[in-house]
């Protein structure tokens, strides 16, 4: 790991983790580290960090943990990992691997993660600056995160595999329009990277899920936050059949220069 302040390599020391210069970064009871330096209450607020546990946790996703682990199975269990944007850790369950980190802004989450998987590291930082050395991980995945390539291309070994999950064009339709009047379909987001070749392909499921699992819904999405109270109050139904659509791009990195 790297310094956020000073970009040097990160030793542990006890349960502390320094740099020669001295700055240093102390593990929590939870067994996370926090290495944001530039942002306080940054990503998931607690309510919505606890709505996407509780509806991930009914296992309406569960089908995309088990695509995302069966890619990755295909390629090797020896690999190190990196989950970008990992929230609050929910897919990592479904990985077999040597090892695996972690790494989201949201402290909320990280603090969740850690809480449910005891066996790999989560630490507080940002996409947009990865608190890792070169050529650190096999696999790097992110799920619905924003994605900063010249910092996953700088992470991943030679030959490593950049996985994003986003989605699709029909994904949560249904959903859509109950809250608004023209509702829309999701856009593609095929974006081809330098250096990387690809492939990619959809995976879907439909659901019946319940007023609880709805709302939950709505508060882990950012339509709780660009839809009025009114619209969301309106949706009124105790159960509603929707439909889980998520494209799956595989980059793999060419030989770095």
């Amino acid at each position: 790991m790297l310094c956020p302040i000073c970009k040097s390599k990160l030793f542990i020391d006890n349960k502390t983790y320094k740099c020669i210069n001295k700055h240093s970064f102390d593990i929590a009871k939870e067994g996370y580290l926090n290495l944001l330096i530039s942002k306080k209450n940054a990503g998931d607020t607690k309510e919505s960090t606890l709505a996407r546990l509780n509806f991930q946790e009914k296992g309406y996703y569960d089908f995309l943990g088990k695509e995302l682990a069966t890619i990755i199975s295909n390629k090797s269990n020896s690999f190190d990992i990196l989950d970008l944007g990992c929230g609050v850790g929910y897919y990592d369950k479904f990985i077999s691997c040597k090892s695996l980190i972690g790494l989201d802004i949201s402290k909320n989450a990280i603090q969740r993660a850690s809480k449910h998987n005891k066996n790999y590291l989560y630490v507080v930082g940002s996409n947009a600056e990865i608190p890792f050395e070169d050529n650190s991980f096999d696999v790097v995945f992110s799920i619905f995160a924003p994605i900063f390539i010249e910092e996953v291309k700088r992470v991943l070994k030679p030959g490593g595999i950049l996985i994003k999950v986003s989605p699709g064009i029909n994904h949560l339709y249904e959903l859509k329009e109950r809250l608004y009047d023209n509702p829309y379909l999701n856009t593609e987001d095929n974006v081809e990277y330098s250096g990387f070749d690809s492939q990619s392909y959809t995976i879907k499921s439909k659901a019946i899920i319940n007023n609880e699992d709805i709302d939950n819904l709505i508060k882990m999405t950012p339509y709780y936050y660009k839809t009025s109270s009114e619209a969301i109050k309106n949706i009124n139904t105790e159960f509603l059949s929707i439909t889980f659509e998520f494209n799956v791009y595989i980059y793999t990195l060419k030989n770095k220069l």
